[in-house]
């Protein structure tokens, strides 16, 4: 695996990064799909990779792509937007770790962390935010959604 440099330019903001790091783990994401050129990419004028998200998330993951480590507290980032942000690079592994984080934090619905809803879907909640998902039969075909609720 070629471990050279790449440019990406997030949400306006540059970063420099390696193919290896980028690749985490060697599953098909996101940036495996970029630097194969199998999805369709724009370039900044500098030559970076364009993607239009938020750089203040994509700081925290590509740091978790160094690193191991996912560090949120004091960003003032949310771990359900971060769980969408792992979500739209296809970094599956770590918006597992951040859904257990969510499940942890316990929930302000009910008297447990997770709370049946109608028709075998579940809601985790997280200060105001919450993650609908539900089960199609395996975890496999799981499909989450987010929603906004009130959580008392």
């Amino acid at each position: 695996m070629s471990d050279t440099i790449v440019k990406l330019n997030v949400g306006g903001r540059l970063f420099e990064t390696t193919e290896t790091t980028l690749r985490y783990d060697g599953k098909d994401n996101f940036f495996s799909a970029l630097l194969s050129e199998r999805t369709p990419s724009l370039k900044d004028s500098s030559g970076a990779f364009f993607i239009d998200r938020d750089p203040d998330y994509f700081t925290v993951l590509l740091r978790f792509l160094r690193t191991r480590k996912l560090e949120v507290s004091g960003s003032g980032l949310t771990l359900t937007s971060l769980y969408d942000e792992a979500l739209f690079y296809s970094l599956d592994s770590i918006a597992d770790i951040i859904m257990e984080q969510i499940n942890s934090a316990g929930a302000l619905i009910g008297s447990g962390a997770v709370s049946p809803l109608l028709n075998g879907a579940y809601v985790n909640c997280y200060n105001t935010e919450a993650i609908v998902f539900t089960h199609c039969g395996t975890d496999d075909e799981k499909e989450k959604r987010r929603v906004f609720i009130i959580c008392n």
